[in-house]
């Protein structure tokens, strides 16, 4: 007789620190990490869902209600209509750029959000793959304007399977930090959607930036499940620049405003959901983790249903905004108090998660088959 022993891993989150706080999802239904700042622009691609396939080969005008979106670098950027942007070239960007518009809008502590799905390139660029800028200069970047406004932190999910944060001051220079190795051998997967949120955002009084990298692999089921990559402070001592009127080691605590997107050295890449929101400039509350307890361990019998519970669970600064149960089988995670589940193979399963103010707990399924 073959048994599995499979984990069930309960996973519960919240997203603020008050008492009986309900998570809050934008609107793609995708879980925003800290609150919006009242009565500034949100930024968002609904636009890419309006049925206008089309080339932005400058402002996606008249599309972009805000009318900062715009094509820069060298590539192309394709919208379906249905919601996909597709990048292509050596180096493709989309910047959210409203520095120079009329009312101006400066980006300075932000919530980026985007899904990513990798699909034809060579892999001979260990650093392509889905990066975003934030604080950046409109013309720092380019041929004609002040190298030393460039003023960049980066987030990078990269083909060769790590992550980094990488400071650039004057262009093109920059210096990495952070560098871990997520996906392995292998590199970015192929033909999936993953999840990227960047925040980025000053503390200390505005003396210091605290940048967080977060991916989620549901696909946004549920808001996604959002695990946390890497996080780093600039507190000085992150030297990226020479050349110019500022120290090597600035800290960017105000820049030049500017959010952006780009990839390097790919045939096609799709994106959606991108989100950009200003949050507030200082560290929140502290959450207090939340106290997981999934139940019992079990017995069941192949392809017929086992109920798990998480009722004892609870959170110290009030209630349990939600629950997520990974079945560590590889199907979908389900919510829900006491969920239900059919397993439907045999075999020995490893599931394994970590997030910001959560609680974990495991219980064991011995998956028998039927006499």
């Amino acid at each position: 007789m073959k048994r599995a022993l499979l984990i069930a891993l309960l996973w519960l989150f919240t997203l603020a620190a008050t008492a009986n706080a309900d998570v809050v999802l934008n609107r793609f239904g995708i879980v925003n990490k800290y609150p919006t700042v009242d009565g500034i622009s949100t930024w968002d691609s609904l636009h890419w869902h309006n049925g206008v396939a089309r080339t932005i080969s400058g402002r996606d005008t008249p599309y972009d209600p805000t009318g900062w979106s715009q094509f820069r670098g060298s590539g192309t950027l394709k919208v379906d209509g249905q919601g996909i942007l597709t990048m292509s070239g050596t180096e493709p960007r989309l910047y959210l750029n409203g520095v120079n518009l009329n009312p101006p809008k400066y980006w300075k502590n932000v919530e980026a959000s985007m899904y990513y799905r990798r699909m034809v390139d060579d892999g001979t660029t260990a650093y392509a793959g889905p990066t975003i800028g934030v604080r950046s200069g409109p013309d720092g970047h380019s041929s004609f304007g002040d190298p030393c406004t460039a003023t960049t932190y980066y987030a990078r999910m990269r083909h060769d399977g790590k992550v980094d944060f990488r400071k650039e001051l004057r262009h093109p220079d920059g210096v990495t930090r952070g560098t871990t190795s997520v996906w392995g051998a292998h590199g970015f997967p192929f033909s999936q959607w993953v999840g990227m949120k960047f925040v980025v955002y000053n503390i200390d009084n505005d003396r210091q930036v605290k940048l967080e990298l977060y991916q989620d692999l549901t696909g946004g089921a549920g808001g996604g499940v959002w695990e946390l990559l890497a996080e780093t402070i600039d507190a000085g001592g992150w030297g990226a620049a020479t050349g110019c009127s500022y120290p090597s080691d600035y800290i960017i605590t105000t820049g030049g405003g500017v959010v952006f997107t780009r990839n390097t050295n790919i045939n096609e890449a799709q994106y959606k959901w991108f989100t950009v929101r200003e949050i507030p400039p200082t560290e929140p509350e502290a959450n207090t983790p939340q106290v997981a307890n999934a139940g019992a361990n079990r017995s069941a019998v192949l392809r017929t249903a086992v109920t798990l519970d998480g009722s004892l669970s609870k959170d110290p600064d009030g209630t349990v905004a939600s629950y997520s149960w990974n079945f560590g089988d590889g199907t979908a995670p389900a919510g829900g108090v006491k969920p239900t589940h059919t397993y439907t193979q045999v075999g020995t399963f490893t599931v394994t998660d970590n997030d910001r103010a959560t609680g974990k707990d495991t219980a064991t399924v011995n998956v028998k088959r039927k006499r």
